[in-house]
């Protein structure tokens, strides 16, 4: 889905791969946006899916607006199909979506058992899956024609022959902690498969092998739900986190994010697509927009191919609004004391988070609510003062 067809945590500190998202911009720089909230040509409202056409065209399941429309690569628009109904060619709520080789555009919706079939003129061809998928909220369509779609409430990832022939299922999903809902689902035409979980404390992007078993594990900021692979890849969307992360699909290690385009912070990104070289297009849901970013891989590196880190950093903790735990990033250029503190709007420390004498790199920590229990409902602010540094501040909001 969403890529053109190239090629129980306690309170703690880990030390973890990845770079913050100062790092990250320094990689994925934006461009520009396009598209704005209305019923109009070109304007969106709650858009869920988006997927671009080897030929250059973006796709999105304008979910609200009960269609899907059509823009070239640079955000023109160029045309629309569907419509509110019940028939075959409309829809009701549209959301997964991708294009095979040959140009056409499968779509799922939310509201109807199956997945449409269009031609890239818009023409509905076929519905695949009628009376088997509940609901289908991811798809990924392979270069030989088969289609993986991620149905939701089945805990299934179903599959179909490219003659549109049911093939054997793959699940139910556990993550670990409970049954797991698969969200969204992406193939690298390797063998691999990338399956967002929906489900569970911290829900993870499972890695899949041709028989839809469990090779690998990402544990990202928040709930993946939508994503995108180039250039060695996983560009990972978590709409609850209003953050885009950037995985290595080589150790599935998290190499940096972004949560922001044009000065104007993400909310509820629900899922990106890229060109398949260096074009990056975030689906930024809540603002009805789509941001573009150019990807360039020039980061400098240490030992085991990890971003150098050359100055004190710290990551906006996530998710925010936070119920009951949250985590906070943070990186060390060097050896040194860090006390990372949690403070209400009055100035007062609500909860000491880290106060210890740290390695260099980067740390992750997850706090959960000990010692203190759970924090009044309102706006606080986290401080990682570092020896011999100027203190940094993010803002965090609770909703207990």
């Amino acid at each position: 889905m969403r890529a053109p067809r190239h090629g129980g945590w306690v309170l703690c500190v880990l030390a973890i791969g990845f770079s913050l998202a100062a790092e990250a911009r320094a990689d994925l720089m934006y461009l520009d946006s396009f598209g704005s909230y209305r019923q109009g040509p070109g304007q969106l409202s709650g858009p869920d899916g988006i997927a671009v056409s080897d030929d250059g065209f973006v796709y999105i399941a304008d979910t609200y607006n009960s269609r899907v429309q059509k823009f070239t690569l640079q955000g023109q628009y160029v045309s629309s199909f569907g419509g509110s109904g019940t028939g075959v060619g409309t829809f009701s709520r549209p959301y997964g979506i991708d294009v095979d080789a040959s140009g056409d555009v499968y779509v799922g919706d939310l509201d109807r058992s199956g997945v449409q079939k269009f031609d890239p003129a818009g023409n509905y061809v076929a519905t695949i899956g009628a009376g088997d998928i509940q609901q289908a909220f991811g798809l990924w369509v392979a270069d030989n024609g088969a289609l993986y779609v991620t149905d939701r409430p089945a805990h299934l990832v179903r599959r179909y022959a490219p003659d549109g022939a049911a093939l054997a299922a793959w699940g139910p999903f556990a993550s670990g902690e409970t049954t797991a809902s698969p969200q969204d689902i992406e193939g690298d035409g390797q063998g691999r498969f990338y399956v967002s979980i929906a489900t569970g404390r911290f829900p993870p992007l499972s890695v899949l092998d041709v028989n839809g078993e469990e090779i690998g594990v990402v544990r990202p900021y928040g709930t993946p739900s939508g994503g995108a692979l180039a250039s060695g890849m996983v560009f990972l969307s978590q709409y609850n986190a209003n953050v885009v992360s950037i995985v290595r699909q080589s150790d599935l290690q998290i190499s940096g994010s972004v949560s922001s385009g044009g000065g104007i912070a993400f909310q509820s990104p629900f899922d990106c697509a890229t060109d398949g070289h260096d074009l990056v297009l975030v689906l930024d849901t809540g603002n009805n927009r789509v941001a573009r970013f150019q990807w360039s891989n020039n980061t400098p590196a240490s030992v085991g191919g990890t971003p150098a880190i050359t100055s004190v950093a710290l990551e906006t903790p996530w998710p925010s609004p936070a119920q009951g735990a949250f985590r906070t990033a943070f990186a060390l250029p060097r050896e040194a004391h860090a006390r990372l503190s949690l403070f209400d709007v009055l100035g007062r420390e609500a909860a000491l988070l880290v106060d210890d004498r740290l390695a260099a790199g980067r740390h992750l920590n997850v706090w959960s609510g000990a010692p203190v229990g759970r924090l009044p409902s309102g706006l606080y602010f986290v401080r990682l003062a570092v020896e011999g540094e100027r203190p940094l501040v993010r803002r965090l909001v609770v909703s207990n």
